[in-house]
């Protein structure tokens, strides 16, 4: 109803502590004066919210209305200014507006159900020439039934941690669609909760607000002509069947219940098989060999003080007679610098030959040794002579000569193989050649195929080292031999063996849940002569009931969200579902299939999945 005072024309609204922002905007539509008090409760929070606020001044502005906001909510008030809409904590001149209510007395405002109290106009009694303002108090005629008087208490304002003070700023169209987006749901029951909540597009942006508000600016431009007003009236039936009719749909998702199946499976690895024994378990597999030789240099460690003797070859000559000659061992042999050398052993001088007339020399090599140690005993290429055949014809005729030099003269400290350092030697040099053949190995796999630990043979043969312990040697060198050999085979003959044994243990209503197959290998044996490599196979996975989508689908179609819930929460194959509708003002599943959609969640973790 128009209330004109003073040729003004204005409507007073109070809002219900109940109504939602969608409500308070039909409310607005509805208004035709120009402008518009808008009473808010104190216990009213949709409008701390600045993204409500702002659709709110947004659609009086699309209106043409003049809008003003009451609270006594200071955080109400605050959000309003920062979008515009201006502010009054109770209408002026409240004592002047105040009539006496029937009965002759004052009345306080009546207590009502949440349940029965909607949106209402407050219409005022006349005031005369009074200010064109009224009590946000609730007048009663004397129609009204007698009310009981409840005591009116003013409360203060409540800090809403959800709705935070933003800074001083409004937002468009397209930020408001923005904003939008980070809207929260409400949580339904813990059935529903725990498949997390996804927003989409058309659930989140006010489509109302901007596209009927943009048609109501066009057709008040096309207002003076018929033609003009056809197309508009054209323009809003086809959105209104876009919104109603095209955009309308349900996503429901759906997580079966699952149980864990474990059991043991016995198989059998044979080389000879080209195929998989589904009857016997027995999977056809591979006998692999890898054998590596190898030698690596080492570095001796130890060091010792050391005196050691020269030695060398000289080569003896006989030209005495054609009778042999025994030298015995450490016979005496001195070179030309005078430097004693013994011979390290027994040899024969054969005898000399005579040709011509003439004495030939004969001759033979032997090993000789310095008598002290040194280096001065290193001596080059010489002539030698036998001291023992001194003051006889012999002496002359039995000599030696060296074409090389004496070596090996030493005093001082030298670097020793330790017997350490040919055990640690051994172990690393043993680890390197195993490596090189298990590398090998893999390289001769097959790329799909599954090698077990329990079924490698590894050997390694034949270590030497061209040093001893104690032996004096910068270095030495190891060389050595070492085999691999192992089973291997296809692990998704394993996996058909598994899956075949699983679907004859499970009902029709079960299915196997993807991706939570585990397998565990144990008691391995290998019999290389035979080819052959028997295993115990542990499984566990994951079976799900089964659901079926248009099942569900005939079921829910133009039910209500709480037919829905109830359905799906009910439905024994169900652990938990989601319910999403949108547009945001749908409150059925559309009856087309098409616009229903049905997602199964059948992976292991399906909260992660969606994450």
């Amino acid at each position: 109803m128009e209330v004109n005072i003073n040729k003004i024309s204005y409507r007073v609204i109070t809002v219900s502590p109940d109504r939602d922002i969608a409500g308070i905007i039909d409310e607005l539509r509805t208004v035709q004066e120009p402008q518009i008090y808008l009473y808010l409760p104190d216990t009213l929070k949709a409008l701390r919210n600045t993204l409500n606020a702002q659709l709110i001044q947004n659609e009086s502005a699309l209106l043409g209305k003049d809008l003003i906001l009451i609270s006594q909510d200071f955080q109400t008030r605050n959000t309003a200014k920062r979008v515009g809409i201006p502010t009054l904590t109770t209408l002026p001149n409240q004592e002047t507006q105040r009539r006496n209510i029937p009965g002759g007395e004052r009345r306080t405002s009546p207590q009502r159900h949440a349940t029965d109290v909607r949106m209402y106009d407050i219409i005022p009694p006349d005031l005369g020439g009074a200010s064109p303002y009224v009590s946000p108090e609730v007048f009663y005629s004397a129609r009204d039934e007698e009310p009981e008087e409840v005591e009116m208490h003013e409360e203060d304002a409540e800090e809403d941690e959800e709705s935070p003070m933003l800074p001083e700023e409004t937002y468009g169209e397209q930020e408001v669609n923005e904003m939008l987006e980070e809207v929260p749901r409400e949580k339904g029951k813990e059935f529903f909760e725990k498949i997390p909540y996804q927003r989409s597009f058309t659930d989140t942006v006010s489509l109302s607000v901007i596209l009927f508000g943009g048609v109501r600016q066009i057709m008040r431009k096309m207002a003076g002509g018929g033609v003009l007003l056809l197309i508009g009236g054209g323009i809003l039936v086809g959105i209104g069947i876009f919104l109603y009719v095209v955009l309308p749909k349900a996503e429901v998702r759906l997580e079966p219940k699952k149980d864990r199946i474990v059991f043991d499976l016995a198989s059998r690895v044979d080389t000879q098989r080209s195929g998989v024994d589904l009857a016997k378990n027995i999977i056809p597999g591979q006998f692999l060999e890898s054998s590596v030789e190898r030698s690596q240099d080492f570095l001796s460690s130890g060091r010792e003080i050391r005196e050691e003797r020269a030695q060398g070859i000289i080569t003896v000559y006989n030209e005495y007679s054609s009778s042999p000659q025994t030298l015995v061992e450490n016979t005496r042999f001195i070179s030309q610098d005078g430097k004693l050398f013994r011979s390290a052993k027994t040899v024969v001088v054969p005898g000399a030959s005579i040709s011509e007339g003439k004495i030939v020399a004969s001759n033979i090599d032997m090993e000789v040794i310095a008598q002290e140690a040194g280096e001065g005993y290193n001596v080059g290429p010489s002539t030698f002579s036998i001291p023992g055949f001194k003051g006889t014809p012999k002496y002359t005729a039995f000599y030696g000569k060296s074409s090389n030099s004496m070596e090996g003269g030493f005093i001082g400290e030298v670097e020793v193989v330790t017997a350490d350092d040919l055990k640690q030697a051994e172990d690393k040099f043993r680890e390197n050649l195993l490596t090189a053949a298990r590398e090998d190995f893999e390289r001769k796999k097959p790329a799909d195929f599954v090698l077990l630990k329990e079924a490698v043979e590894e050997e390694t043969v034949d270590i030497s080292s061209t040093k001893k312990a104690g032996e004096a040697a910068k270095s030495f060198t190891l060389s050595g031999k070492t085999r691999v050999t192992g089973f291997v085979f296809d692990e998704r003959d394993v996996y058909r063996l598994v899956d075949e044994t699983i679907q004859a243990r499970i009902s029709q209503d079960k299915e196997v849940v993807e991706g939570s197959k585990q397998l565990t290998y144990k008691e391995v044996k290998t019999n290389s002569v035979q080819g052959e490599m028997s295993m115990l196979v542990t499984v566990e996975e994951l079976i799900a009931a089964r659901v079926d989508e248009g099942e569900i689908i005939n079921a829910i179609k133009g039910k209500s969200l709480e037919e829905t819930r109830e359905y799906l929460a009910s439905h024994p194959a169900l652990e938990s579902a989601r319910v999403t509708f949108s547009p945001f003002w749908i409150k059925r599943v559309p009856r087309a299939p098409d616009k229903i959609k049905i997602e199964i969640l059948r992976t292991v973790d399906p909260v992660k999945e969606l994450k």
